[in-house]
């Protein structure tokens, strides 16, 4: 817990802060103390430049946001304008509320969230440090609450979702930023860091009666999946809240959403991901959205049919490069070896490639020259299938991703430059799998 600790108050949160100070005033309302017992500032001090300098080279006694004002924070008036904006901008927010039969009861959630003085100055400061996280957060908000009401959740239940997805991502201001956009696949300790933060989001809002245990439950678990395979505490399904549950699906739709501007996408992905979500949850989500129409952006065939080659390929190369039988491996099994759940889930991801008519059973046919030919000769024209294709190419590469982060996570060792007999099969498969993923763009290693 005390690694975690560590991790709430840290450099790249005052850095945020620091950014934030040159849009707003931003002074103590009591004095900071270091860890260690040290007066750092007094109280009634408007924070400048030395001072960020002094907060990053210490650990606090308390967290950095109980301790400042932020001049301009939200307040209930000023949130309610920013989800304003987005029901006028945002043209998959603007289709749901033209659309939904209770438009105003998805408002009515969003007026009702209540944020605490320092939360409200937390999420001022993401707003102004971290723009499109902050977006990202609106939308998943009034996602959250319009999910809510299509799943059956009451009025006040709405409130809990709407605030969970408010406030689901706020840790991640206390993670490197250069996390983000990382080209390559990211290392063991930028994973552990990354992990964190619903963590450090959970322990931020234990200073706050009002959000538990609903509200810090929720956020603390949107990247867990119903199958264990999420984190930070691979829960599953009987261990999940209903308010997690829901949050973890809104998060992978909106992060999908937000970086391909296209539902058709977003949708595909939740599609080809069933088994990670809750199917009570998941149907009346998809099937309320997939009734939706909002502009798609536009497409070239060219790069569609070329992303569509060179992943395929590179999916294909992965899965017959695994030397292990695939046999029959179950979820209890795959927890016992780094193999195993190897094994596991590139079954998943070709079962499933072969569900989606990306592949047959034949994978020694997929190559470069026979991908290009059944383009070439049979799908010219029909634009609205290449770019569903296109989609879950990406999507299983994510998923070969996924694997390789979820193996350094459970067995941390694999990431060391220690080779046994045992090992060395998955560490040199891993290592092939990272030369072949080096060539694709940087958007592939991003973390929903």
């Amino acid at each position: 817990m005390s690694e975690t600790k560590n991790q709430v108050e840290d450099s790249h949160y005052v850095a945020h802060v620091k950014k934030a100070g040159s849009t707003h005033d931003i002074s103590t309302n009591e004095d900071i103390i270091s860890e260690s017992g040290h007066k750092l500032i007094a109280k009634n001090v408007t924070l400048s430049g030395d001072m960020y300098e002094k907060l990053m080279q210490h650990k606090l006694l308390k967290p950095l946001d109980m301790s400042i004002s932020v001049g301009g924070r939200l307040d209930s008036n000023t949130l309610q304008e920013e989800f304003e904006t987005i029901f006028r901008s945002e043209p998959l927010c603007k289709a749901i509320l033209q659309h939904a039969e209770n438009a105003n009861l998805i408002k009515a959630s969003l007026k009702n969230i209540k944020l605490p003085e320092a939360i409200a100055g937390k999420m001022t400061v993401m707003r102004s440090s971290m723009p499109e996280m902050f977006r990202h957060s609106l939308i998943t908000a009034l996602l959250a609450s319009y999910s809510g009401t299509l799943c059956g959740f009451n009025d006040k239940e709405c409130i809990v979702l709407a605030t969970a997805g408010l406030l689901h991502d706020m840790g991640n201001m206390h993670v490197d930023p250069l996390i983000f956009a990382k080209r390559e696949r990211l290392d063991l300790p930028n994973l552990k860091q990354f992990y964190a933060h619903p963590i450090i989001a959970f322990m931020i809002m234990q200073n706050f009666a009002e959000f538990k245990p609903l509200i810090s439950a929720a956020v603390v678990e949107h990247h867990e999946r119903m199958d264990g395979s999420g984190y930070p505490h691979q829960l599953q399904a009987d261990m999940l809240s209903p308010y997690g549950q829901l949050l973890s699906i809104l998060e992978v739709f909106v992060s999908v959403y937000t970086r391909s501007n296209s539902l058709k996408q977003a949708l595909t992905v939740m599609r080809t991901n069933m088994r990670h979500f809750p199917a009570k949850l998941l149907a009346p989500v998809v099937t309320a959205l997939n009734n939706l129409s909002i502009n798609e952006p536009r497409a070239d065939i060219g790069h569609l049919k070329q992303n569509i080659v060179q992943k395929l390929v590179l999916i294909t190369q992965a899965i017959t490069a695994w030397q292990q039988p695939f046999l029959m491996v179950s979820d209890k099994d795959a927890a016992k070896s780094p193999a195993s759940l190897t094994t596991l889930h590139l079954d998943h991801i070709k079962i499933s490639m072969i569900r989606c008519g990306l592949i047959n059973h034949h994978l020694e046919n997929v190559t470069k020259l026979n991908i290009e030919n059944m383009l070439a000769n049979n799908f010219d024209n029909e634009l609205e299938y290449l770019v569903e294709m296109s989609t879950l190419v990406d999507d299983h590469v994510y998923q070969l991703v996924e694997l390789i982060r979820n193996l350094l996570r459970r067995w941390p060792i694999i990431d060391k430059d220690i080779k046994t007999d045992k090992d060395t099969p998955l560490i040199n498969w891993i290592s092939f799998v990272d030369q072949m993923l080096g060539k694709l763009p940087h958007n592939m290693f991003c973390v929903r």
